[in-house]
């Protein structure tokens, strides 16, 4: 099954109803990381079951993490997260992001915290 583009009606159904709020599903066996979903004001941020995150919505504050969009542009499907690397160059993974206003934070592999969007 192809994915299906989200109208903007149901994306904002999806911010009305789930304002900030975050939805684990279940955690894959090999990763041990939760997939998990958090709504903002506007945009959406996603964990995949690889530690990797993904975002889509509104960018006012560039929450969507993704240095490729401007501020006030719209990302309709979602866009990987730019990942941070560590000092050996790897990519962080991340076990945890919550999405705020137009911020979003977000707990690594190794315990350091990372954020990006709006201060």
């Amino acid at each position: 099954m192809r994915p299906r583009k989200i109208g903007a009606f149901l994306l904002s159904m999806v911010i009305l109803f789930c304002f900030c709020n975050i939805y684990l599903l279940p955690a894959t066996a090999d990763t041990g990381i939760n997939p998990m979903v958090s709504v903002g004001r506007g945009y959406v941020i996603m964990l995949k079951s690889d530690g990797t995150a993904w975002a889509w919505g509104i960018n006012t504050e560039k929450q969507l993490g993704n240095g490729s969009l401007t501020t006030n542009q719209k990302a309709e499907k979602p866009i990987a997260v730019t990942m941070p690397t560590d000092s050996a160059g790897d990519p962080v993974r991340f076990l945890s992001v919550s999405a705020g206003r137009s911020h979003v934070l977000a707990l690594a592999t190794d315990g350091s915290v990372w954020g990006w969007g709006s201060n």
